[in-house]
């Protein structure tokens, strides 16, 4: 999320209402739907000897481009990733839609 602190280590968080809403469908009763969850923080993340950054659909372009194009900052919490050693990112062209257009193409 943006504003994630870089120092956030793991620990249980308050789910958002829209993430709850979006999680009822897997449940019978809205009552039913947890409203905490354990959430990796990211400190934690960044200790990983390899991180693997999977990315999938049109909502997740703006993220990778600006992952790609913006400076480090928890505005943008995936741009700590640029001073990880060993990051591996694989997304589809939807994910990817915002660098091939701005860009022209992305190595594959």
């Amino acid at each position: 999320m943006p504003g994630t602190p870089f120092s956030s280590k793991t620990g249980v968080v308050e789910l958002d209402p829209s993430t709850r809403e979006a999680n009822a469908r897997y449940f019978e009763n809205k009552d039913d739907v947890p409203t905490h969850a354990i959430s990796m923080g990211i400190s934690t993340i960044m200790k990983s000897r390899k991180i693997i950054l999977l990315a999938s659909g049109a909502k997740k372009a703006p993220i990778l481009y600006n992952l790609f194009k913006t400076d480090v900052t928890e505005d943008i919490p995936a741009s700590i990733l640029k001073e990880h050693p060993d990051v591996t990112i694989i997304a589809d062209s939807e994910a990817l839609a915002l660098l091939k257009e701005k860009e022209g193409s992305v190595n594959r």
